[in-house]
């Protein structure tokens, strides 16, 4: 039987009872590590080059009335379907006059809610088109709805 000394144990031999695997274990745990940050640093940039697949929304818009007496409130209606779980983001509603130009009559937030209402008083008469657009919201796209047709009257 062999025996061995302090002297010599501490030189990488073998200690009795004790495997060599406990003496790789070291430059195992260092591998580990490497491979780790390495992946840890790619993930990053592998994540910014694949978009997330976002879920498709269709936005619907109702206005209360077609017409629409100068000075009296209409109520602009726009629904999100699916529902965003959760319910967030911003619906805003914008109209377009008969010469092509566009603007803005504002926005409001889902809340919580996948129905969003709007209240608008006209200051001008005239046919014009009204539609709404979703901003869509971590998963889910946004969408716009089509365009409804309104006129106000004095």
């Amino acid at each position: 039987m062999h025996t061995m000394n302090r002297k010599s144990a501490g030189r990488g031999a073998a200690v009795p009872g004790v495997g060599a695997g406990v003496r790789n274990q070291p430059r195992r745990l260092v591998a580990a590590i490497a491979l780790l940050s390495l992946c840890a640093a790619a993930l990053p940039a592998l994540a910014a080059t694949h978009e997330t697949a976002k879920i498709p929304t269709t936005t619907t818009l109702t206005v209360s009335t077609k017409t629409i007496v100068v000075g009296h409130q209409a109520t602009l209606t726009a629904k999100i379907a699916p529902t965003p779980k959760p319910a967030l983001g911003f619906v805003t509603f914008y109209y377009v006059l008969p010469n092509g130009q566009k603007g803005r009559f504002g926005s409001a937030s889902l809340s919580g809610r996948p129905t969003v209402i709007y209240y608008k008083t006209p200051e001008q008469t005239g046919k014009f088109g009204v539609y709404a657009v979703y901003s869509g919201w971590d998963s889910y796209k946004s969408s716009t709805s089509k365009t409804v047709q309104v006129t106000v009257v004095k």
